[in-house]
């Protein structure tokens, strides 16, 4: 999982994101993450705030240089982003989920007016968080023996506390997450 997050921050449309949603009002992120969807056999998907929030906690523990330095003045800007920082977790995990959800929503723009460059580096990053989320999938399928519902799920910070142990203890997992990083990939 951080290494596919990783991957993520290599694509070009994280930082787009993260630089747009910059200058916008929460009131216009909320609307641009009305956009985004994944897909599934051609079908749209709200793949939850959930996943998507722990997926934050990921790019957050996994960022470095420039996609760091943008996070934290997003986190700045917008205080209800920022781990646990007094507000209640439903209201951060919807907002971190938002933030996900306009970096798929501009991911979905792919269409003949998009420069090939951009259009590839969009497409790449929808396939790198489609498998972000089939490893999240897997991961609590693991833990729970089911899929379990929002509701009957630990709260993220317990996950991603959980997973950040991991890759601590784990040092293989590290060097590959490492690797990843260092080769631009």
């Amino acid at each position: 999982m951080f290494a596919s997050a990783a991957s993520l921050l290599l694509c070009d449309t994280f930082l787009q994101t993260i630089s747009e949603a910059s200058q916008l009002t929460w009131a216009e992120i909320k609307k641009w993450s009305n956009e985004g969807f994944v897909y599934r056999r051609k079908r749209s998907y709200d793949e939850g705030n959930y996943a998507y929030s722990v997926l934050f906690f990921v790019i957050l523990r996994v960022a470095r240089g420039e996609a760091s330095e943008a996070l934290h003045g997003l986190l700045k800007r917008f205080v209800g982003l920022m781990p646990f920082d007094g507000y209640n977790e439903d209201k951060m995990v919807e907002r971190q989920g938002d933030i996900i959800e306009c970096m798929l929503a501009k991911a979905s723009l792919t269409g003949p007016a998009i420069g090939h460059r951009d259009r590839r580096d969009r497409i790449r990053f929808r396939e790198k968080l489609k498998g972000f989320l089939d490893d999240f999938t897997h991961l609590t399928q693991c833990l729970c023996g089911e899929w379990m519902r929002d509701i009957h799920r630990p709260p993220t910070k317990n996950v991603v506390q959980e997973l950040d142990f991991v890759l601590r203890r784990d040092e293989a997992i590290a060097s590959s997450v490492q690797n990843v990083i260092d080769s631009g990939m």
